[in-house]
């Protein structure tokens, strides 16, 4: 009979843990993106096309709603979301702080609720909605602000908030900008990151809600794993490596619900609340690797994998030190790649003592195999 005990000492348990921890990795990231391109009015759809930028300005919607297609083109450029300010504007922009103007044209929306979500704009933004083709007294529809968006400096408030939904209500068939302004001084990223979706209301909060149960789940499987692995630690305090996954699921459960809101409510300062969730972010992924890494030395002890494991963990300490003693607007291009570089270096590095767990026939090996797989699939994707 399949004991307890047995349970409990089994090594493939916890290798089947890691790969499960691996999948649940890459399925939020491309849920809600699954949908065929498609007009706004039957689906949720990426705006990925058509914006355009004036750098070093914050231009009144009501201005833009003014705009023939001549001053269009003489006064802003073609944008593609996800490029820095100095990708944007290299003639303008010496570096990627400062205040510009997005918007996009949107073309004949049916009436209708809808929502627009992902709208990440490093570090503040103001949305506006207004009419193209009936300009007037109306300065735009504010749809949503996130922290303080001004041309002088001293004024500039960081604020990055992508979880919520804006709803935007349509009365009747018409063409619109979305005008979005973004002012940049504390990060070293300035723009809009990722490009916002948007659908109708009820899809969109649809999709969202999904998206919520998919990091309840994640918090779930990772809860009933911390507590697996703290079980087996307790039993048996010479496993290693029961100690290092509840490091890795502790780190998963606080990335996955705590930073968004701890900068906030430990400081109250917008400033300081940025700075926090981003040095929490950066130093909770090298955390969270280093300790898969040393999950992987314990278990499979070759010869050469706890030495690895003692790199993986000093190589970090300079990331560690810059993250902690500098902001964002500087730490972020010194050490951004090379966690990148070094998570990506770490996976592969995964993937090859699997394999050679695998071909020694250690116990579990398979399926740390099949979860490293997975994880380059992240990694890379």
């Amino acid at each position: 009979m399949y004991s307890v005990k047995r349970f409990l000492n089994d090594h493939w348990q916890r290798t089947l843990y890691f790969s499960m921890f691996c999948l649940m990795l890459i399925v939020p990231s491309t849920y809600i993106y699954g949908q065929n391109p498609s007009p706004i009015g039957s689906s949720i759809v990426r705006l990925d096309q058509g914006w355009r930028f004036v750098p070093q300005k914050l231009v009144d919607p009501q201005d833009i709603s003014l705009w023939s297609p001549s001053d269009i083109a003489q006064f802003s450029r073609s944008a593609q979301v996800g490029e820095s300010l100095m990708e944007l504007a290299p003639d303008v922009y010496s570096n990627n702080f400062g205040v510009g103007t997005y918007f996009l044209k949107l073309e004949n929306i049916p009436p209708g609720v809808y929502g627009i979500f992902d709208m990440l704009a490093y570090s503040s933004s103001t949305i506006y909605l207004v009419r193209s083709d009936l300009p007037g007294g109306d300065r735009g529809r504010l749809l949503q602000v996130n922290g303080t968006v001004s041309a002088n400096t001293v004024e500039l408030r960081p604020a990055i908030d992508q979880s919520s939904i804006i709803p935007i209500e349509i009365s009747e068939l018409a063409s619109y900008f979305l005008v979005v302004q973004i002012g940049n001084l504390h990060h070293a990223w300035g723009g809009l990151w990722v490009p916002p979706s948007m659908g109708p209301f009820e899809y969109v909060y649809e999709a969202s809600q999904d998206n919520l149960k998919i990091n309840f789940i994640i918090f779930g499987f990772s809860t009933c794993a911390s507590i697996y692995s703290l079980a087996l630690f307790l039993r048996h305090r010479e496993d290693r490596g029961s100690q290092w996954l509840l490091v890795g699921c502790l780190v998963l459960i606080f990335r996955t619900f705590a930073l968004h809101t701890l900068g906030h409510n430990w400081t109250g300062n917008s400033i300081w609340s940025h700075e926090i969730s981003f040095k929490l972010t950066y130093i909770s992924y090298t955390v969270g690797i280093v300790s898969v890494f040393y999950f992987f030395a314990s278990i499979y002890s070759l010869s050469w994998t706890r030495k690895l494991a003692r790199f993986a963990a000093f190589s970090q300490i300079p990331a560690y030190i810059l993250i902690i003693v500098l902001p964002t607007a500087i730490y972020y291009n010194l050490v951004a790649d090379y966690l990148n570089a070094s998570v990506a270096l770490l996976s592969i590095i995964f993937s090859i003592i699997a394999y050679t767990a695998y071909r020694h026939r250690l116990e579990g090996a398979g399926w740390s195999l099949i979860g490293c797989f997975f994880l380059l699939i992240t990694i890379f994707n």
